[in-house]
């Protein structure tokens, strides 16, 4: 009996080991063939719009995408510590696993979590040109900041 009880354990582990890694490939596969494709095509189509200045900017239908780089200028400060005209601020959280003992060596994980975004109607100096962005909820700030 205790040949097949021994048996048994060994295809058990094997049929895990099987599943577990048709779910890695799935998981590959989808990256792979899925989620790296969109990612291209959104890139792709981001680099060719075209960088507009302020006279494109006015003409631009509502709803359409459009491209600028500038400098913010001449916009009021939001907060007072900082100087800051727009900001998203997030925080690290961190979570401490409980101790146990058969694992004495975990490691804390943590994860950044939005805590307040402020974007404001802006005004964005384009080639000597003022644009005026107004108050969004989800753009992206990147570039040179604070």
């Amino acid at each position: 009996m205790n040949m097949f009880r021994s048996m048994r354990e060994r295809f058990g582990r094997l049929f895990g080991a099987v599943i577990g890694s048709v779910a890695l490939l799935g998981c590959g596969l989808l990256f792979a063939l899925v989620l790296a494709p969109q990612q291209k095509l959104e890139a792709r189509r981001i680099e060719r719009l075209p960088i507009m200045d302020a006279s494109t900017v006015m003409d631009a239908a509502p709803g359409e995408d459009i491209l600028i780089s500038g400098y913010l200028t001449g916009n009021p400060v939001v907060t007072a510590e900082d100087d800051f005209v727009a900001y998203i601020m997030e925080e690290w959280r961190v979570t401490v696993p409980e101790y146990d003992p058969d694992q004495p060596n975990q490691e804390p994980d943590g994860d950044w979590e939005l805590v307040e975004r402020v974007i404001p109607d802006l005004m964005v100096d384009v080639n000597d040109q003022i644009v005026q962005s107004l108050k969004v909820d989800d753009a992206s700030i990147n570039g040179a900041v604070h």
